[in-house]
């Protein structure tokens, strides 16, 4: 017979049972991927200008501050030698010494760091870095040179004014090997001592004769901030950076007289 129940018994409980729902991943939709991608291009395009523009700046700043070096080093130069590198001193010129290495820089090697450069001696010319050098403007390229010397092939994008005393106001490079007499500038902060370039040399007698600008030696090939800007020192030392397009206005207005402002 069957047991009777317990009036007080409490009733068996049915045990729990815990369910665990699978995971499911979240992926991303095509259309949700292809937005993403949309954003991080509109971003990437708002960004790399400004950043190109940020290192084109950082550029012009190095340039400057090369030039403000140079400016020291002819100062150096002049109270050695009373005078100033002539613009070339090459044996082509009439009066010229030198074969080779007659350029500006040669001189201005030695308070540059380059001790053992000598005027006419292309073999000294050593130890030019391609990355850290004073006398290579962070913007300028070989290929926009007119001419780049074979014992200096990483000096470039710097040219000197051909018409510093006691050169001739009539003459230029024909006179490139005379050397400047710093004495002699009138106002030395109006004279444009060296700017961006593509020779050695800034102006030329030949230039006087010419009736068309476009065959004026010019200063405009080294592109800054864009292609909006050309750095230029002066005799005292200070450096500027103008607007390409005023400077090319104020040259072309007065041709080679431009270079000639501060010295009579």
């Amino acid at each position: 017979m069957p047991k009777p129940k317990n009036a007080n018994a409490k009733p068996e409980e049915e045990p729990v049972v815990i369910r665990y729902s699978p995971i499911h991943r979240q992926c991303f939709s095509l259309i949700e991927l292809l937005v993403v991608i949309a954003i991080i291009a509109i971003l990437a395009a708002l960004l790399l200008p400004a950043l190109s523009r940020s290192r084109a700046m950082a550029r012009m700043t190095v340039c400057q501050g090369q030039q403000r070096q140079i400016a020291l080093a002819y100062t150096l130069y002049g109270e050695e030698y009373k005078a100033w590198p002539a613009a070339n001193d090459w044996n082509v010129y009439s009066g010229g010494h030198y074969a080779n290495a007659g350029e500006w820089f040669i001189g201005l090697g030695p308070y540059l760091g380059y001790t053992n450069w000598r005027y006419g001696d292309s073999s000294s010319i050593t130890g030019i870095s391609s990355t850290e050098n004073v006398l290579h403007c962070p913007d300028a390229r070989s290929e926009d040179m007119m001419y780049i010397p074979s014992y200096a092939q990483e000096v470039y994008g710097y040219a000197v004014s051909l018409f510093l005393p006691p050169v001739p106001r009539s003459s230029g490079d024909g006179k490139a090997w005379y050397y400047p007499i710093p004495r002699h500038l009138k106002e030395p902060e109006k004279v444009r001592l060296l700017a961006d370039g593509r020779l050695f040399g800034l102006g030329s007698a030949s230039d006087l004769s010419q009736t068309s600008p476009k065959w004026y030696y010019r200063f405009d090939r080294i592109r800054h901030v864009l292609g909006s800007r050309v750095n230029i020192l002066y005799a005292d030392g200070h450096v500027t950076g103008d607007t390409f397009s005023r400077t090319e206005a104020d040259y072309h207005d007065v041709g080679n007289d431009y270079w000639l402002e501060g010295i009579y």
